[in-house]
């Protein structure tokens, strides 16, 4: 039976739980920063302000005190973490099939088609994609709810891509060339969003028009006049 933390031990926030979580099972700084999708700079100060909580100066120290304390580690404490992982998979699974997806369509498509049959693709608008989709707002809801702000990025499709894909699309005249690529990516992933979060509060076919509607009115006016 673990003991109780004494009152010179601060408790810590959930994300230094769940750094301190991370490292105890054995993970390195680098991917603790990877998989919470936060920079390495940032995992070492959570780290310092763990340290000086719970008044340790090692990670063999911390792995030590959180072991002897599990109750430290919240939510995230060890009988957590297979249910977390088994999430993760199916997450990562999503991820795939909808990442192998969207490159195809680059593949078989052109011009602002394709843009159109991408975000298509993306959208819960079938109860495969809104399950996805519910594991996807779980996955994140045990990180950083804000992320799902970059929906492309959470289905493993990053900025970069989409930014290349739209300069392409300038150079091949598909696209107004005046247009920043910076905010056409960031006025797309804004719509995106809207009709992710939207969607997956009223899947009807109405909704889905709607949606669709807005998205493609955008995508008309970015095609050259």
């Amino acid at each position: 039976m673990s003991e109780e933390p004494d009152e010179f031990v601060e408790v810590l926030t959930e994300r230094e739980q769940e750094i301190a979580a991370c490292l105890a099972r054995g993970a390195r700084i680098a991917t603790v920063a990877r998989d919470l999708h936060i920079s390495e700079h940032t995992v070492r100060n959570h780290l310092k302000s763990i340290f000086a909580k719970l008044g340790t100066h090692s990670q063999v120290e911390l792995v030590e005190r959180v072991r002897s304390l599990p109750s430290l580690l919240g939510r995230f404490s060890e009988e957590d973490a297979d249910e977390r992982g088994r999430l993760a998979e199916r997450v990562r699974q999503a991820n795939l099939r909808q990442r192998e997806q969207l490159d195809q369509v680059f593949v078989e498509l052109e011009g602002l088609d394709a843009m159109r049959t991408v975000i298509r693709a993306v959208l819960p608008l079938d109860e495969a994609r809104q399950r996805d989709w519910r594991l996807r707002l779980k996955m994140r809801a045990l990180h950083d709810p804000q992320q799902l702000r970059d929906v492309l990025e959470v289905v493993g499709w990053g900025p970069d891509r989409p930014l290349r894909r739209i300069q392409e699309l300038q150079r091949e005249g598909a696209m107004r060339p005046e247009l920043d690529p910076a905010e056409v990516y960031s006025r797309l992933r804004d719509l995106i969003h809207a009709a992710v979060m939207g969607l997956l509060e009223d899947p009807s076919e109405e909704s889905g028009r709607r949606y669709l509607e807005r998205i493609d009115t955008y995508l008309e006016s970015l095609a050259p006049q």
